[in-house]
């Protein structure tokens, strides 16, 4: 079963391919230095700038593709009548991650509207992309969401999460939690949800099941507070940005049939 959308390059390749020249070129030049050791520790200089200078190239380069990236997201949401801001104030941050605040760690969105990256708006969906980083001090890893923000079409009263996980994160996702099962077993064994049972009922209907069944790992649903947000675990380009709100329409569609 195909996925119903796929997630953006991070250009990781792009990044080690220029990493790696660089570090060839060091090498290969200084190969052809006669007398190395009369550089002393001038030699060491020569080796580090070539490979200094593609870490900074590598820098440069994927913010250039990500940036392309992100206009292709704000032509097609503008396309469809959103109102797009590519670098929002700390204002327009904290008022679309308001409706997700009680939400946020559930659909992974550690450090709340400050690591909020870009927003789009129209009448009736907010959109933004999130980031933040996690150090060990060694390593730095980076975390991508995209959101979808809707107003509840059913006026749920409290909430609960779906999340499509694989099973390592699934046992990290349910360490504390209570998880419980809607009854259908293709269903049930892909995705994990805690919260009310009877939300989940009411929401994630039969129909609903069947759409949500080809999700990739990664995608998130959260109900609660009057706002239904889904987010999935990485970026998308333009032409996939549009099939992942489609896709979440068609859900809270179906869901909210009577």
């Amino acid at each position: 079963m195909s996925a119903p959308y796929r997630r953006a390059s991070r250009h990781d390749a792009v990044w080690l391919f220029i990493i790696l020249g660089g570090i060839a070129f060091a090498i290969f030049s200084t190969s052809k230095i006669p007398n190395k050791d009369s550089f002393g520790a001038w030699l060491l200089l020569i080796v580090a700038i070539p490979i200094i200078a593609s870490i900074v190239v590598a820098v440069i380069v994927t913010s250039l593709l990500n940036r392309k990236r992100v206009k292709g997201i704000r032509k097609a949401l503008t396309r469809r009548g959103f109102r797009f801001d590519a670098e929002p104030d700390q204002v327009q941050k904290d008022a679309f991650f308001a409706p997700l605040e009680h939400l946020g760690s559930w659909l992974g969105l550690q450090g709340g509207a400050t690591n909020v990256q870009w927003v789009a708006a129209s009448d009736t969906v907010g959109v933004f992309e999130h980031q933040y980083l996690v150090g060990s001090g060694k390593t730095t890893q980076e975390f991508l969401h995209t959101v979808l923000v809707f107003q509840d079409p059913i006026g749920f009263e409290y909430g609960m999460t779906a999340f499509r996980a694989g099973y390592v994160k699934k046992r990290a996702i349910l360490r504390g939690q209570e998880e419980f099962q809607i009854g259908d077993e293709a269903f049930d064994k892909d995705w994990v949800l805690f919260g009310e049972p009877a939300i989940a009922k009411r929401f994630f209907r039969h129909s609903v099941q069947q759409l949500l069944l080809d999700s990739p790992k990664g995608e998130t649903w959260a109900i609660g507070n009057g706002y239904v947000g889904v987010s999935f675990e990485a970026t998308f380009n333009g032409a996939n940005m549009e099939k992942f709100l489609d896709r979440a329409k068609r859900v809270i569609s179906e869901a909210s049939r009577g």
